[in-house]
């Protein structure tokens, strides 16, 4: 008896383990999926920091509640100060409080910030939305992220498209 075996899933006349090839099949759907995401995400990071620099100046004031990710904390407030704006705000959801990321002792108004950033559905590092009232802002979607920016700041918006996911199967 001769069995033919070629190399591959594709055009075998008898394969000892057919098991492994939906296997592969499967993990290989996951790994797009999964890089599409991170594409996804990695874009609607970039856009929002950009699109928060390009709508700094020294007197814009921008809230992070992107709490409890501390890295998402850290990352926006890195970027702006590497950009030369000291103007990070980070908002605590249990506290209800308003702080700057070098100070946790002085408290400040939501009345005062021009610009939010929050995660939003699409995100998984999402949890909560934040108890804010955001009927004075203006939302811009950035992917994952979104951007509110107060109507009465005088701050020109700005185009903010970031593709969605493009892997659905």
């Amino acid at each position: 008896l001769q069995k033919e075996f070629r190399v591959g899933c594709v055009g075998l006349k008898k394969h000892p383990h057919p098991r492994i090839c939906l296997l592969l099949a499967a993990h290989g759907r996951v790994a797009l999926r999964e890089a599409d995401y991170f594409r996804f995400r990695g874009e609607s990071v970039t856009t929002m920091l950009e699109t928060v620099q390009v709508m700094s100046d020294e007197d814009v004031k921008v809230l992070s509640c992107l709490r409890p990710n501390e890295e998402g904390n850290v990352t926006i407030y890195y970027w702006m100060l590497l950009h030369g704006y000291d103007n990070m705000y980070f908002w605590t959801e249990d506290d209800k409080t308003i702080e700057r990321h070098d100070d946790d002792s002085e408290k400040y108004d939501f009345e005062e910030m021009d610009i939010v950033v929050m995660y939003n559905e699409e995100d998984r590092h999402y949890c909560y939305t934040p108890s804010l009232n955001m009927s004075e802002f203006t939302l811009l979607k950035t992917g994952s992220l979104d951007i509110y920016v107060r109507k009465s700041s005088g701050i020109e918006l700005i185009d903010t498209t970031v593709d969605g996911l493009r892997i659905n199967f």
